[in-house]
């Protein structure tokens, strides 16, 4: 957002639209909540990270309790439909830092496409032996002990 003048006028637009859509029946979408926020860039209609954006600092800066189902975004009347959301929150996640944590090691374990990575023994001075017992040890990784160390027994 802008100035504070046309926060504001976001904001307030905001808190009434979820005057309107209160509870997962009624809940909106975030396209139709970008239709109706204010032309704030002079482009005709406000983006859906925007509005998102918007939402999220509408529940932190005046605490409306607004949260989102597969429906799209409506005002909780529950404390079971916010710990509904924070679960679905939380879960999500869960599952993008477990992708992640896959990711990493797949890449220890593989590393570059095309074979070894050359240039982390010839900068470790790691023996044929000393590399495989990193690779084979499931805390220690390459990344370790570039940070701390190797070639040493």
């Amino acid at each position: 957002m802008t100035d504070a003048a046309t926060e504001k006028r976001v904001l307030d637009r905001l808190e009434w639209l979820f005057t309107q859509h209160v509870g997962p029946d009624d809940a909106i979408t975030v396209d139709t909540i970008a239709a109706a926020m204010p032309d704030v860039d002079g482009d005709g209609h406000a983006t859906k990270p925007a509005t998102r954006e918007a939402i999220k600092t509408l529940i932190e800066e005046r605490e409306v309790p607004v949260v989102s189902g597969p429906d799209g975004y409506y005002r909780a009347t529950s404390e079971a439909q916010v710990e509904d959301y924070y679960e679905r929150v939380r879960s999500r996640a869960q599952a993008t830092l477990d992708r992640g944590r896959i990711v990493k090691e797949a890449w220890d374990a593989a590393g570059p496409p095309g074979g070894e990575d050359e240039d982390v023994d010839d900068d470790l001075g790691l023996t044929p032996e000393e590399r495989r017992r990193v690779k084979e040890d499931p805390v220690l990784t390459m990344a370790d002990v570039r940070e701390y160390g190797g070639g040493e027994a």
